[in-house]
């Protein structure tokens, strides 16, 4: 049960977590006149990673590696469940040997 409660905690701070960091930030300012040779001049290609017909717009790219990232880590994930069920195997199997060993007479290390 504390397992589950760990990773719904995880799976929502995974979820929020993003959504923080896109906060809005401030749109600079220009400081000479449009056109001019000096100072920022606005672009708002840089905005949409957009170049004319060239290019992904910025939401296709993050929603990409969000879900290439979400992969990764189910992946990683199942990998290590898949690992840690055949360690548990191997330690009951053990266990059982230990058992039957102690419980054999004769055998020298066990209880008679």
């Amino acid at each position: 049960m504390k397992r589950w409660f760990v990773l719904a905690l995880l799976a929502a701070a995974l979820h929020v977590a993003p959504a923080l960091a896109q906060s809005p930030s401030p749109a600079p300012t220009a400081t000479a006149k449009p056109g001019s040779s000096e100072g920022w001049v606005a672009d708002d290609r840089a905005a949409n990673m957009h170049m004319g017909d060239q290019g992904f717009q910025s939401t296709t790219m993050v929603t990409a590696s969000y879900a290439f990232i979400w992969l990764a880590v189910l992946a990683f994930v199942a990998s290590v469940w898949m690992r840690s069920g055949k360690v548990e195997r191997e330690m009951a199997e053990l266990a059982e040997r230990i058992r039957r060993a102690e419980g054999t007479p004769g055998s020298g290390t066990g209880k008679a």
